[in-house]
């Protein structure tokens, strides 16, 4: 869940702190008010193109932040990313800050530890669902679908399905060990009838 996102230096808005409620979050305003840069602000935090234009007048960066709070399944999800850092600390806090500069050049840092954009994106994916009025991001993303089912069910679930996939594997050493015993059978009674 995005809890809190701070934004500094971008377009409009010269410094903006807000703290989101659990589930649903509605931007509403008026024409101009703001709400396109909030949603370029979590884009930006999610991995999402940064573009030097985007920078307030008179100043040389830009700094978007977002802190979430993970579920246990987030946690577990974003860690077996495979990305060969542990970015998630014992809490389920995770801090995300992106710096972009008037040359275009951004840095990243998850928990205040510099890494690359493409390990943000790759986190960006299960961190905030946005919708617009024409764009489901994820519902979208079959490669998702069977995820968002199994964090519905909550711990429960990524219990039976660790269960499952454990099970799974005992049961495909088992079964080759079976095809193994078969086949040196099969080849002993070969040998016994040349015999």
């Amino acid at each position: 869940m995005l809890f809190q996102l701070n934004i500094k230096n971008m377009a409009l808005i010269k410094e903006l702190n807000i703290e989101f409620e659990e589930r649903l979050n509605v931007l509403t305003g008026e024409t101009g008010a703001g709400k396109s840069i909030i949603i370029e602000a979590i884009d930006l935090i999610l991995g999402g193109y940064a573009a030097s234009d985007l920078i307030r007048d008179g100043e040389g960066s830009l700094i978007a932040e977002g802190l979430f709070l993970l579920t246990p399944q987030e946690k577990e999800l974003i860690n077996n990313l495979n990305l060969d850092i542990e970015i998630v600390d014992e809490e389920g806090v995770l801090l995300i800050r992106r710096e972009v500069n008037k040359k275009g050049r951004n840095k990243c840092w998850i928990n205040q530890r510099l890494i690359n954009l493409s390990t943000l994106q790759e986190i960006g994916k299960f961190l905030v669902d946005l919708h617009g009025q024409h764009n489901h991001q994820s519902l979208l993303d079959t490669s998702k679908h069977i995820d968002l089912m199994d964090n519905l069910g909550g711990d429960k679930i990524i219990k039976y399905r660790k269960e499952l996939f454990d099970n799974y594997r005992r049961w495909r050493e088992k079964n080759k060990k079976l095809f193994q015993l078969l086949e040196d059978k099969e080849e002993n009674l070969k040998k016994t009838s040349l015999q």
